[in-house]
């Protein structure tokens, strides 16, 4: 750190006294000395050794910098500690407009990381994109070693080893606190507001409201397909019966090879 006076209008022309390089250096400004100096004139003080960023003007723009040697570094893309947060720097200035998901390194922690606004959202629990998907944000990093539903404003997602998966329709397993259990994908996401009967690999199930298969459902569900019969949410494709009273609705059905129908 070098401490000179001068006037804040022509901070490089003493910068240049002080024998640096030719160039545009910028200083913190940090005390007026009243009494010695006119109101033109401070205590500057610029920090030649380290890499920072600060608030300044710079060609009638107004920012955040980041600066090395007194200088801004425009070659430089990635994330900078500053007043106890994390922002993302983009070709030396850290751009207020920028939302996404970036790699790189934050608290000495290499990865993928939510930037909202220029920077890093440690509070994030979403799932947020960027130009190569949707991604499941865990403290503000995305989780590789996620598998199973997360939610963001835009619904719930199925997710694999953190990305959603947008390709995927089917009746899949998650483990997690807020959904734990089997529940039905469509497209990625999780369906609900009404039954159905929908299959996965091991047979067809009952699927509630709430997108999760009903394990403790017996009676008769329909799909797209038709009714069916089942028991403990699964439909039992060996079932036939003459007459069969839907507990749920009291109607009667005829039940042959697990399809139902009204009599």
């Amino acid at each position: 750190m070098r401490k000179y006076y001068g006037s804040r209008n022509n901070i490089n022309a003493n910068v240049c006294e002080l024998g640096l390089p030719k160039g545009t250096y910028y200083a913190q400004i940090t005390t007026q000395d009243a009494g010695t100096w006119s109101s033109d004139y401070y205590s500057l003080q610029i920090d030649f050794a380290s890499k920072y960023l600060m608030t300044t003007t710079i060609n009638g723009k107004e920012g955040l910098y980041y600066f090395v040697n007194g200088k801004v570094d425009t070659t430089y893309t990635g994330f900078v500690a500053y007043n106890n947060s994390w922002w993302y720097v983009r070709n030396g200035k850290v751009d207020t407009t920028f939302t996404s998901v970036e790699k790189g390194t934050v608290n000495g922690k290499t990865g993928w990381w939510r930037i909202e606004n220029g920077k890093v959202n440690l509070n994030c629990n979403s799932v947020e994109k960027n130009s190569n998907g949707w991604w499941y944000i865990r403290n503000g990093k995305v989780d590789f070693n996620f598998t199973g539903l997360a939610k963001n404003t835009y619904g719930i997602w199925y997710c694999k080893k953190g990305k959603v998966q947008f390709n995927t329709t089917d009746v899949l397993y998650s483990k997690g606190t807020l959904y734990n259990g089997w529940y039905y994908v469509k497209k990625g996401q999780l369906q609900t507001g009404k039954t159905t009967v929908e299959k996965n690999g091991s047979g067809w199930w009952y699927i509630g409201k709430d997108g999760k298969v009903d394990f403790s459902f017996t009676g008769i569900a329909s799909n797209a397909y038709g009714s069916w019969y089942l028991e403990k949410g699964k439909v039992s494709f060996s079932k036939n019966i003459k007459s069969y009273t839907d507990p749920h609705t009291k109607l009667k059905y005829r039940v042959v090879r697990g399809k139902a129908t009204r009599i």
